[in-house]
């Protein structure tokens, strides 16, 4: 594959995430207001219950051999917030790949613990690509490979540095939407839920009425 097909392809699953995310900002913010889309909204968690950590873990793993990919297929450089994102996203791959096997849903707030860094230093970066002059304050760019050069740009907007943001925001938000626990009729013990037919059945014998 070439790096201009591989652009187009990263693109594209981009817009994809964008679409995703747009859809749980309306019906988040709707549900506020509307018992209508509130009702939506939750139908919404239980259609993903259960696939948000394979979802997250899928484009943490895209995320992870994009960007070696770009940097060991097409040699591009990364530069020094580069590397800060990859900080963030790397470990994801392991994490959450260890979270959908053993059923793990917990692993949420340790994902959120390295998405929330990574999306500020992501932010940032799209910050310096649009405005280089930002990249002046602190010391932090190497000179001879600027955070501001844009090596990959597709439809105008989505570089490198928004790829990793879409990433970290998409994997952010399926962990915000991952229940705690499976639904209750996924977790229902058949056991259980006998003996409690059984008792309220033994409640109705006490409680009926004997004839004269």
């Amino acid at each position: 594959m070439s790096k201009q097909s591989a652009d187009t392809v990263f693109a594209i699953l981009t817009l994809v995430c964008w679409a995703f995310l747009a859809v749980v900002l309306v019906l988040a913010l709707g549900s506020l207001v509307s018992g209508r889309v509130k009702a939506a909204f939750s139908d919404l968690r239980d259609l993903l219950d259960g696939q948000t950590l394979p979802l997250a873990w899928v484009i943490s793993l895209v995320a992870l051999t994009g960007s070696l990919a770009y940097s060991e297929v097409f040699h591009l450089v990364p530069c020094r917030y580069c590397w800060f994102q990859r900080i963030g996203i790397y470990p994801l791959a392991i994490i959450l790949g260890i979270a959908v096997f053993t059923g793990d849903r917990s692993v949420k707030k340790y994902v959120l613990g390295l998405n929330i860094p990574t999306i500020l230093v992501s932010i940032w970066h799209v910050l310096i690509e649009r405005f280089p002059e930002l990249e002046s304050v602190g010391t932090s760019c190497d000179p001879t490979n600027p955070c501001s050069a844009i090596v990959v740009e597709k439809f105008g907007i989505i570089t490198l540095p928004v790829m990793a943001l879409t990433t970290s925001v998409t994997v952010a938000v399926l962990m915000l939407l991952t229940r705690s626990s499976p639904l209750d009729d996924e977790i229902e013990d058949p056991d259980l839920v006998a003996d409690v037919d059984e008792a309220e059945e033994d409640a109705e014998t006490v409680g009926a009425p004997t004839s004269a």
